[in-house]
């Protein structure tokens, strides 16, 4: 009986050694397999940290470059208020500098060459603002003042309509109403030139 008791206790013993090298052997692996994956998950992550360290700069200069062009278009558009044209024109140019091709910008600009008599400077931005988007009724307007003043009279006639019939409300009267007074300038007993001292109120 003893020796029956021996017998089992020891095969106990062996299967619980054999359990015990087992658990050992599946945790060893577990452990290298964890290690394995954080060191995975570790490189993936650092990566990140780098990839948006280094685009951080980039968007923190696109933010500061939105907001000194927004500064630039305001004050330009201001100063033109201010009938201020060079600062206008400073601003502008630095606006358009910032923004490459911004209609806004341009369309502001030609305006302020326009009002500070440059006509030919005035001209080339605006043609290009036109060109650009040719739905821009502004542009068209202030094109079409622009070719009068350089005595293109049947280019700006032309212009004119078609801001007359544009979507714009004030821009379209305008334009209408700079049509009547042409017409009428031709046949008035008013001295000549007397339109474009009322254009000036528009």
């Amino acid at each position: 009986m003893l020796t029956y008791v021996c017998r089992k206790v020891m095969k106990l013993s062996r299967e619980a050694s054999q359990a015990c090298r087992m658990s050992c052997k599946y945790a060893g692996r577990f452990i290298l397999l964890y290690t394995y994956y954080m060191k995975i998950a570790s490189g993936i992550l650092k990566g990140m940290i780098a990839a948006l360290l280094a685009v951080m700069p980039a968007l923190a200069a696109d933010a500061n470059s939105e907001r000194d062009y927004e500064i630039a278009l305001t004050k330009g558009q201001y100063a033109i208020e201010l009938q201020d044209f060079a600062t206008a024109i400073s601003h502008l140019t630095k606006a358009l500098e910032i923004k490459p091709g911004d209609q806004p910008a341009r369309v502001s600009l030609g305006i302020a060459y326009s009002r500070s008599g440059d006509y030919g400077r005035a001209r080339e931005v605006l043609q290009q603002a036109v060109k650009d988007d040719p739905a821009d009724s502004r542009a068209q307007y202030e094109l079409a003042l622009v070719l009068g003043k350089l005595g293109q009279t049947e280019e700006s006639k032309r212009m004119m309509e078609a801001v007359a019939k544009s979507n714009d409300p004030e821009l379209s009267a305008a334009a209408t109403q700079l049509a009547i007074w042409e017409r009428r300038e031709t046949t008035s007993p008013w001295p000549p030139g007397w339109t474009r001292l009322v254009k000036r109120m528009i």
